[in-house]
């Protein structure tokens, strides 16, 4: 009794359906004759002839309604924004963009007209901006891989740095990272967490 259940019973479809395999067999190659318009001795390179003609026929581009056409475009537009949130979503793109703004003569009250000569509206002048950008690429479920990129102006003098970091996650309480950053010469930092204690 135990035997019985362990193995399973095998079923035959043609059996059940009273038909030997070799008739299927036949049956299906003849649908695909008549389907095709080949005779019954055509050779292969008629059937490959056939199979070309038939595909050039019934090929889904030739047959396309400007209904299913205009849902199909939007289908694939809906698609491609969906890919691009994913994409962002996975990135994490950051970025910033800082003004640093010198507007005394704004409020400068008491000098603002002394005389028809001078100009009444006020001077404001930029006098900084820095510009960051930053966007982190998962390599693996415990590797990150983080792109950086900063530029500062300040006074009319300029500075940047482009980095590439590292970072690798041995548990939820340790990780490793390690950046290398050009800019005003070459940097490399190394950095590691790990909690000592439980709390």
């Amino acid at each position: 009794m135990a035997e019985s259940e362990e193995t399973e019973e095998v079923v035959d479809h043609y059996a059940v359906l009273n038909v030997r395999r070799e008739v299927k067999i036949n049956l299906a190659k003849l649908l695909m004759r008549q389907l095709c318009y080949l005779a019954n001795d055509a050779n292969e390179s008629e059937i490959k002839a056939a199979y070309r003609r038939m595909c050039v026929l019934y090929h889904p581009d030739k047959h396309t309604d400007p209904a299913k056409k205009k849902l199909r475009e939007e289908y694939e537009r809906l698609q491609r924004e969906k890919e691009e949130q994913r994409l962002r979503q996975i990135t994490n793109p950051t970025g910033s963009i800082s003004v640093g703004v010198d507007a005394t003569d704004l409020f400068d009250n008491y000098n603002l007209i002394d005389s028809f000569n001078e100009r009444v509206l006020p001077n404001i002048e930029v006098s900084s901006m820095s510009i960051s950008q930053s966007i982190e690429a998962p390599l693996t479920r415990t590797d990150t891989l983080t792109l950086a990129g900063n530029l500062k102006i300040k006074n009319g003098n300029g500075d940047g740095s482009v980095s590439v970091s590292t970072r690798r996650l041995f548990s939820h309480s340790k990780w490793a990272e390690a950046t290398f950053e050009a800019g005003n010469g070459p940097n490399l930092t190394l950095r590691g967490f790990a909690n000592l204690t439980q709390r």
